[in-house]
């Protein structure tokens, strides 16, 4: 849901005439589509592990799936070779590179979310064809944010539930 508050933020600055206010709802947009793909992220890990994972800071997301999790997932996928299951494999390494994917991702949305709420003397520059950008990143990439993270999710789930059964 956040992402549609997002899209709308997004769409809005576009029609305003100010460029403070363009640039407000702007910084506005990025905000909301880094809480959107945050609360993706938190439902994941809520479901990977409810008792431990449901309630963590933001800052500990990237540190998790690079550490634990990518521990994890390295263990089911040494085991699934030592018993030769090669989908088991592949669904392990596709969730490694998922980890990694949605740990990246929420370091460098966190980044640009903070350029959004605290350097306002950082402008949003406004581009031809309905875009626009905030510290060289353009909005089109922050509105992929979510799906990235619903996708990358969608690859630890199939790789933890082995871990799990």
């Amino acid at each position: 849901m956040m992402e549609k508050v997002a899209h709308h933020l997004q769409i809005h600055a576009l029609e305003l005439a100010s460029a403070d206010d363009r640039d407000v709802f702007g910084r506005s947009a990025y905000n909301r589509y880094y809480y959107a793909a945050f609360l993706r992220a938190r439902k994941m890990m809520t479901r990977l592990n409810p008792s431990q994972w449901a309630e963590l800071e933001h800052a500990t997301y990237p540190e998790l799936l690079r550490g634990q999790i990518r521990t994890e997932l390295k263990k089911g996928k040494q085991q699934s070779q030592r018993v030769g299951d090669s989908d088991a494999v592949g669904v392990f390494s596709r969730a490694l590179t998922a980890a990694e994917g949605i740990a990246s991702l929420m370091r460098d949305a966190s980044r640009v979310r903070v350029v959004a709420d605290y350097n306002p003397h950082i402008p949003i520059e406004f581009l031809p064809g309905g875009r626009f950008s905030l510290n060289n990143v353009d909005i089109t990439t922050a509105h992929q944010w979510v799906n990235k993270v619903d996708t990358w999710a969608t690859a630890i789930e199939a790789a933890w539930s082995y871990i799990d059964g």
